[in-house]
């Protein structure tokens, strides 16, 4: 007769509420955790003063402090969503698409970050 005994060694979880506010309109579509504890949310954002939304990367760390909040937006009718983002060897893939003189011509997109 065999006894199999595993033992896993357990992190507590942090837990924590945060708001980030902006005026304009913002949306989360996909998140990931890196390997210090710290998240990256990727989606779009509605620019007012553009008409057009923009990229949306926001990073907070492991008690939801904001560490940074990046928009990609061009200066002329180019216009940026992100659907998802993951991580392979230390860097960021944002997956999305980019619509050429919005909402006419829409193409898939993806933008490495380090």
């Amino acid at each position: 007769m065999f006894e199999l005994i595993t033992y896993k060694q357990l992190k507590a979880q942090n837990l924590f509420t945060s708001i980030i506010e902006n005026p304009d309109d913002q949306v989360i579509n996909h998140i990931v955790q890196n390997g210090v504890g710290e998240f990256v949310f990727v989606g779009r954002i509605y620019h007012s003063e553009t008409g057009r939304p923009g990229g949306y990367i926001i990073e907070i760390d492991s008690v939801g402090n904001l560490l940074r909040e990046i928009i990609i937006q061009s200066e002329d009718t180019i216009s940026y969503h992100f659907f998802n983002i993951h991580t392979l060897d230390g860097k960021y893939y944002c997956l999305g698409s980019q619509i050429i003189s919005y909402p006419s011509i829409s193409k898939l997109w993806y933008l490495k970050l380090n």
